[in-house]
């Protein structure tokens, strides 16, 4: 399966497409390399284009997190999937993870 990752205006990323163990290899290094050189303190990820995701696709907006942690930004996830909603909440994760 495949994925994008995209800036959509300064601070606002869009993620489109499966979230899977191979989508998910291929967005890692993009994500963390926006998000590593953004100059806005607060970065927005909007998942309303993911058609499915496995735990792979929460995995990956954990590494995020911890991207954004260690530059001292923050990140919020918006329009996140019912799927990926549960496996967050499941994992205890959603109170972790910003969401608007």
């Amino acid at each position: 399966m495949t994925a994008t990752f995209e800036l959509i205006n300064q601070n606002l990323f869009k993620i489109s497409g499966s979230l899977d163990a191979g989508s998910v290899n291929a967005l890692l290094p993009l994500g963390t390399k926006a998000i590593s050189t953004n100059s806005h303190q607060e970065l927005v990820i909007d998942l309303s284009d993911v058609t499915d995701s496995s735990s792979a696709g929460v995995a990956l907006l954990v590494a995020w997190w911890k991207v954004t942690k260690l530059h001292h930004k923050v990140l919020r996830l918006k329009n996140i999937p019912t799927k990926m909603h549960a496996i967050m909440r499941v994992s205890n994760l959603d109170e972790l993870l910003e969401t608007n």
